[in-house]
């Protein structure tokens, strides 16, 4: 049935395309666009080994024991996981593509989808695969980025969390922009969804409390062009959630509905300073700052205590870009990327999201949260890269980058006093061989080898489960339960992808 649909949407827009397209003959000229294309990107790992190396075998998990796995060349090789093929239409005054990859048919069952109109002065697009950026990444993939976090899949890999803020609309829902040289002003909204949970009923009464679960989420930017110089912009995001589940009556008879977390109401604010600028000689350069600020309820109820402060009631993440792009002659290209992201809390998820101790103290009372240190968030890439024309046909690219992140606190935390430190960092090389066929067909070949170093303190290991064995031997009675150590662990990776690009225009 996925398959009719999108191959019935695919025949739709086609249609609705032709017709359409016969009007072009009145309101503001922008250009006949490229009319229908079709593009299919397959990538696929042609050969991968990685080889996984700890600290201490003889006393860690079995999860954490040395191993090596293989993929041998051209052996299931997966086409279908970073694949994506789209079908789209980019005329004088509207256009469209359906896209489908794995992640987006597993979310939905159904792809990609966006549309747009544009007469004047005035455009408007609507989807679910929208990004709207502003300020030139020059290159950098992925683009100026303010780093959030890190997250551990249940197989233990590794992810580091980003935002875009520039990026308004996220990838989905409704954007307006208007165009009135040199300023450029767009609109976006999505996730406005208000669905009512009613409160039990008062005393046994017919009364029931109002609550709701609510989520939203709308952008703004504006942008200014410099002329012959680059561009300036602002860009803004504001989401928001509210549980009805963490909210209720106020007790006794009362029939005032309160919230009973600190969480029970979120903000989330990002936001950016952006400059992109042409610069003589060749030299681009683009540098940003974004910001994120996630804020709670100032106070909660509780029935034996009434109101109370929260403890940490609002989050400020600090981000900077620095992005640069240098042409010399000869075909070749220089670009670096860097991103910096720094931050404190008392979410002590954020050392060991496995640990019942490790918690989130910020949305506790503050008299209990005041007792324990904060942590400081550190998070850093760089990246360089250098990509050379041999001829019209071949180029030859190499890149190098390093993400790093490092968590640490001293003190009194939930799981005891000590030295708390948690850091991760990752490198990775890349060499690229890219051949174009002609303008249709291109495919390319890729050796990239990644190494992910992560370290962790003796007192953060004392206080975690799943790093060490319980007891040497496994016996309880006469084994001898292992001395907590500093452990550093190695994941060294190697692999060669391969890809080719298909367009049909």
């Amino acid at each position: 049935m996925c398959k009719k649909r999108a191959l019935l949407l695919c025949a739709a827009l086609m249609a609705v395309s032709a017709v359409f397209a016969q009007d072009a003959d009145s309101g503001e000229d922008t250009g006949k666009g490229s009319g229908f294309t079709i593009e299919l990107d397959l990538y696929a790992d042609a050969f991968k080994v990685t080889r996984k190396t700890f600290a201490h075998t003889d006393i860690r998990v079995p999860a954490a024991q040395n191993t090596t796995a293989v993929q041998f060349p051209i052996s299931s090789i997966d086409y279908w996981t970073d694949s994506k093929a789209a079908l789209g239409y980019d005329g004088r005054f509207f256009g469209g593509n359906y896209s489908l990859t794995k992640d987006s048919i597993q979310a939905s069952g159904f792809g990609k989808l966006k549309g747009w109109l544009r007469r004047g002065f005035l455009r408007i697009t609507a989807g679910n695969d929208i990004e709207s950026i502003y300020a030139d990444p020059l290159g950098a993939d992925p683009g100026l980025r303010l780093y959030t976090g890190m997250s551990k899949s249940t197989g233990g890999a590794v992810s580091f969390q980003s935002e875009n803020p520039d990026n308004i609309t996220e990838t989905e829902g409704l954007l307006i922009e208007g165009f009135f040289k040199p300023l450029t002003v767009a609109l976006a909204a999505g996730e406005f969804d208000s669905i009512p949970n009613l409160a039990q009923n008062l005393g046994g009464t017919n009364t029931y409390g109002e609550r709701y679960d609510t989520r939203f989420r709308y952008g703004a930017r504006a942008g200014w062009e410099l002329e012959g110089l680059g561009k300036l912009n602002a860009s803004y995001i504001i989401k928001g959630r509210t549980i009805a589940d963490s909210y209720n009556y106020k007790g006794g008879n009362s029939a005032e509905v309160v919230p009973f977390k600190s969480n029970a109401q979120t903000w989330d604010h990002a936001f950016g300073l952006y400059g992109s600028f042409t610069l003589p000689g060749g030299f681009d350069l683009t540098a940003g700052y974004n910001g994120h600020i996630t804020s709670y309820l100032d106070e909660f109820y509780n029935n034996s205590l009434g109101w109370i402060k929260t403890g940490y009631p609002a989050v400020f993440k600090n981000g900077l870009n620095l992005n640069a792009r240098y042409r010399m002659s000869g075909s070749v290209t220089i670009r670096t990327d860097h991103s910096l992201a720094f931050w404190k809390d008392k979410n002590y998820e954020t050392l060991d999201s496995g640990n019942n101790r490790f918690t989130n103290v910020g949305l506790e009372a503050a008299e209990q949260a005041d007792r324990y240190a904060e942590i400081s968030h550190f998070m850093m890439w760089n990246g360089a890269g250098l990509s050379w024309d041999v001829t019209e046909r071949f180029t030859v690219g190499a890149y190098l980058r390093n993400l790093c992140a490092w968590y640490s606190t001293s003190g009194a935390t939930p799981a005891g006093t000590g030295e708390y430190t948690l850091f991760r960092d990752q490198i990775e090389t890349e060499l690229k061989f890219l051949f174009r066929f002609n303008r249709f067909a291109e495919a390319f070949v890729k050796v990239k080898v990644q190494d992910l170093i992560t370290s962790r303190s003796k007192d953060l290991n004392a206080q975690s489960s799943g790093v060490f064995i319980d007891y040497v031997n496994n016996n309880l009675s006469q084994g001898i339960k292992p001395v907590p150590a500093e452990t550093l662990d190695n994941e060294l990776t190697v692999s060669i992808p391969i890809g080719i690009t298909l367009k049909f225009q």
